[in-house]
């Protein structure tokens, strides 16, 4: 009896595809894990302008249930000193969701874009930081092949020292923790102000506002 073999099926495999408008919402809860955290109308625009460039590609992970899992974001770029090349933009799988598939499967999809416009190779840049990261991209076959810093200076309202303000693009960035404001003294004190503490020696106490 000659028995028929049947293709294995992989129903928790992630479903990739190209990046909409729709999906801004969920693409801004993702970048705010990434650390750079962005409304989801500011997300709508970049995606429309990316989705219109012929040298961008935005694409998406989805879970079987439809649940948008991750994005990944590759271009292909020509520099004067290298040439062309296609870099991994960014990348990010939704923290509840990571080992199970959607990122491989991202930078698939990138890879395979890449492949088809004549690159040889894909480059990316990820934070020192970013141990994890690390790990997935090697265990990919990617290799570090450079280390560098990266500078920025604000081109508005950097004032001394060239510092980027705040909201430009600076995601490390912190508004600094305001001075606490003293309690009023209750209605009835003397000074109107919590006092100073008393001197030593034959000095008179002196109360008051400074």
């Amino acid at each position: 009896m000659r028995l028929s073999r049947r293709k294995a099926t992989t129903p928790n495999r992630p479903r990739i595809r190209r990046m909409a408008a729709r999906d801004a919402a969920a693409a801004a809860r993702l970048s705010s894990q990434l650390g750079y955290p962005c409304g989801a109308p500011a997300m709508r625009r970049r995606i429309r302008a990316l989705t219109g460039r012929s040298g961008s590609a935005l694409f998406v992970a989805e879970s079987p249930a439809g649940t948008l899992c991750g994005w990944a974001h590759v271009e292909s770029r020509y520099v004067l000193e290298t040439g062309a090349f296609a870099e991994l933009m960014g990348l990010v799988v939704d923290e509840g969701t990571r080992g199970r598939g959607f990122g491989r499967a991202l930078v698939t999809a990138a890879e395979g874009w890449a492949r088809a416009r004549g690159h040889r190779a894909l480059r990316l840049r990820s934070n020192v930081r970013r141990r994890g990261a690390r790990a997935f991209y090697e265990r990919l076959g990617y290799v570090v092949v450079k280390r560098q810093n990266v500078f920025m200076r604000g081109l508005t309202n950097a004032g001394r020292g060239g510092r980027v303000p705040l909201g430009e693009g600076n995601p490390a960035s912190a508004a600094p923790a305001s001075r606490p404001v003293p309690p009023r003294s209750p209605r009835g004190s003397r000074a109107g102000a919590p006092r100073r503490r008393a001197r030593a020696g034959p000095a008179p106490r002196r109360d008051g506002v400074r």
